[in-house]
Parts: structure tokens; sequence; C-alpha cells
């Protein structure tokens, strides 16, 4: 057993109790109390946490596990001032030898020119290589000519024509999804070195669970995502419990989800777990496309609706 003593245990209970120190054997809490108590127990291995704080793992509610590590590797734009910076930092990723530029984060309201980043900002980089910038909200994307080009080839489809504006380069809601027409294909290899990178960043932040919505981040079916999971479960290698928030754009893709027997009930204890259907209501206020009952001060919006009841 693994005897933790000497600290600070708190259980969260419905007391609030809390200990000097904690016994754990095969992934289980077998012994909860003092030191005096602990240290007469028989543990291969002891650690004096000298005084430290021990918390039960965290859990986060609300994540996209593989959307996190997909950007956080190619270009990070949070916390921006200006326009210009993220003309150089896109500059400085094409000078890295890169087919396409890929990033997330920006936000008008702390950029220094107080609007939107458009297609005529990032063809001033480059209009041969394909650019993408998602807003930090993830509900409005700005591209260059290039990816404009290759969005039109690529997955596009009428219903996303008023949702897109051709010339300022801006896409919204379900059509920033678009920005997977300038990727290349995933092999669950890909998926599953992402996967590692994001729990890595998770268990340093001391998160043991989480909710996730994945399957409309990259460019494959949501069945190579759950393929991802379960072959990092199996070769022991997830150390992480995740409940998909299985978001589908189509009914018919929910439909085959549904048709080729994926449910919650046969997941039984497995780390990876497939959770509720997720459903987007409207957008994000920062992007102007929540939905409101009045226009927004600043534009004459009401917001986009997604989801609408039909008579």
């Amino acid at each position: 057993m693994l005897l933790l003593y000497n600290g600070k245990i708190s259980t969260l209970d419905p007391n609030n109790s809390e200990f000097s120190a904690i016994g754990i054997e095969n992934g289980r809490i077998l012994f909860l109390g003092s030191d005096e108590e602990g240290l007469k127990k028989n543990c291969s291995n002891k650690i004096d946490l000298q005084g430290k704080r021990v918390l039960p793992g965290f859990i986060d509610s609300h994540m996209h596990l593989i959307h996190y590590a997909f950007f956080s590797t190619n270009l990070v734009l949070f916390g921006q001032n200006s326009i210009k910076d993220i003309q150089e930092m896109v500059q400085k990723k094409i000078q890295e030898k890169k087919s396409y530029i890929l990033g997330m984060g920006w936000n008008q309201a702390y950029l220094e020119e107080k609007r939107m980043i458009t297609k005529d900002d990032l063809d001033t980089v480059s209009t041969e290589i394909p650019i993408c910038l998602l807003r930090s909200c993830g509900h409005i994307a700005s591209m260059n000519t290039k990816a404009l080009e290759m969005v039109k080839t690529k997955g596009y489809h009428p219903d996303y024509e008023p949702l897109i504006d051709w010339d300022k380069g801006i896409l919204r809601e379900e059509a920033n999804k678009l920005y997977m027409s300038i990727l290349p294909d995933f092999t669950t290899e890909d998926i599953e070195e992402l996967i590692r990178y994001s729990v890595s960043h998770l268990h340093k932040a001391g998160i043991t669970s989480i909710h996730s919505d994945d399957f409309q981040t990259l460019p494959c079916d949501f069945e190579e995502i759950i393929k991802a999971y379960r072959s990092l479960e199996e070769k022991d290698e997830l150390n992480i419990r995740v409940h998909e928030q299985c978001l589908f754009l189509y009914d018919k893709e929910f439909k085959r989800f549904i048709d080729a027997g994926y449910s919650t009930d046969k997941d039984g204890d497995s780390l990876f777990r497939l959770g509720p259907r997720k459903l987007l209501q409207d957008g994000s206020l920062g992007a102007r496309t929540a939905a409101m009952r009045e226009p927004y001060s600043d534009k004459d919006t009401l917001g986009i609706l997604l989801l609408i009841k039909k008579p």
C-alpha cells in the first residue's frame, strides 16, 4: 500500500472531513486516518506530504479534449492585442513550412482595432497558404482567400450560405466547421496522439474526469474518434474518465450512430463512455451569434438560432 502522510487530506464528503494520512492500493483508497494510524500499517511506499493539501481529482464538465490538443499544437492566439501581432504570428508559422495555418483565440474586444479579423487581413500575410483563425469562442472563423477557395470545393453545402460572408471571409456557427476543408486526413494514430497530449495537460491540473465534445473537431468520422479512445483504453494509456457529449450536425449522422448500436447502456465500467447527445441552440455573445429578443446595441442582428421549432 502507498501511504501519504503529514498532509491535509480533504475528502469533500458531506461533513467536509479532513485527515492527515491516506492509504492507496491498486487505484483504490483503503485507509483514511491519522499519521499515527497510517504509519503502523504495512506500507511498501511512504511519502511525507510536508503539510501539503490533497484534494480528490477534479471533474471538468464542459471541455473539448481533442480540440484543445489540436489547436494548442497549431497556433494559439489567446491574449493577443492587435491584428498586426496576429499577422506576425501567422507569418512565423508559414516560415516553418506549414501547408496550412489554423489558429484559435482572438477576441475583437481585446484587439486595438476593435473589429473582427477579415479576409483582407489574412491575405496580407499569404494568398498561397490556406489560413483559418477561430475566435476564442469557436463560433466564428476568419479565412483568407485560399482557404475560402478550398471551402467551396470541399464540405460546402448551400445551407451554409446565410452563415458565410465571402467578402469579409467570416464564417459563423456550423459554417465555421468548414475549417476542416483545409486539413489533411487524420488517422486513428493521429487522434490517439492528440488525446495523449490533452490527458497529460489535464493530469498536471489535477483533472481526472471530463465531459468532452469531440465528434465535430477533425475531418474524420465519429467512429474514428470512438476507435481512438477505446484503442488507448485497451492499451492502458487513457488514464482519465471521458464522458463523450455526442454532437451531430445532421440527424442522418445521429441515425447512423444509433443504427450502429452505440448506447450509453453498453459501456459498463469503461473509462470512455458515450454520454448524451449534444444540441446547440444558438451561438456566443462575443461573436454576436447568441440569439436575443432585441438587436445587439452595436450590431443590427438578433443572433442566430440553430434549432427552430417547425409548426
